[in-house]
């Protein structure tokens, strides 16, 4: 491993496995070409912090405790950045994801990590930060404890950018710019990206916008996109979304990796 001269570890975020292959074909020409494929993986959590955790310590939820949204991982436990840092490797964080950030000790071990929704620029986004506010229960608490008023959540508001806009084009030249740094300083490169375009609500260009043409259609896309990011099904024992919506919403995600690829 020390010969190595720059590990890259992408993640694209809550990527399905029926969105990458199709008809046994793979999208992306990469994965035919220049890759291994293993058909009896599954992933050892259902979101995204237990998922990184086992990845970033080699352990299962359980061991590692990084399980809900008030448990991060435990402080005794290496991770790959942290090995690799001692492998002599300068160690750097790509994310669109905070939840991959300090909040729940996901950092740790890298040198730096670079949270992409900073460097975006939303001017054109018209309601960008009101789509974010009414998007998730988590922000629409925290705006109704006044922590709005207060400034506290203003790391939230622009974290949610990537639900507006694409960031991964941005993350991409970044990582190129990094590598580029690196070679002219001699150093080797463990170099960590997390992509959120194929996450909610699944981008299929580089602003968000809704598939279905009729008006009543765009609403109940919306609507769905709303309970999808919400999960309001495990409140409430009700079909919040629709068949023919969950079909759009299935579109959404497989255009989004076919776009994004």
């Amino acid at each position: 491993m020390n010969d190595t001269r720059h590990i890259i570890f992408v993640v694209a975020d809550s990527l399905r496995y029926d969105s990458v292959w199709s008809n046994g074909d793979a999208q992306l020409p990469t994965l035919q070409s220049k890759s291994t494929t293993f058909n009896h993986v599954y992933s050892s959590g259902c979101w995204t912090l237990p998922s990184h955790a086992s990845m970033f310590t080699g352990l299962l939820p359980h061991q590692h405790g990084a399980t809900t949204r008030s448990r991060g991982l435990q402080d005794s436990l290496q991770t790959v950045a942290e090995h690799m840092r001692e492998q002599g490797y300068q160690t750097i964080q790509l994310t669109a994801n905070p939840v991959t950030t300090h909040i729940f000790g996901l950092d740790r071990g890298f040198d730096r990590t670079e949270r992409v929704w900073q460097q975006a620029n939303l001017k054109n986004v018209p309601f960008a930060n009101l789509f974010v506010l009414a998007g998730k229960r988590r922000i629409r608490d925290k705006f109704l404890r006044g922590d709005f008023i207060t400034g506290k959540m203003t790391e939230d508001i622009q974290a949610g950018q990537a639900w507006v806009r694409a960031l991964g084009p941005m993350q991409f030249d970044r990582a190129k710019q990094i590598l580029e740094e690196a070679e002219k300083a001699g150093q080797k490169v463990f170099l960590f990206i997390n992509l959120m375009e194929t996450h909610f609500p699944y981008h299929v260009g580089l602003q968000f916008h809704i598939l279905s043409r009729g008006i009543l259609d765009k609403l109940r896309e919306i609507k769905s996109l709303f309970h999808l990011v919400n999960q309001s099904w495990l409140k409430r024992d009700k079909e919040y979304i629709r068949p023919k919506m969950l079909s759009v919403l299935r579109r959404r995600q497989k255009l989004a990796w076919r776009w994004f690829s």
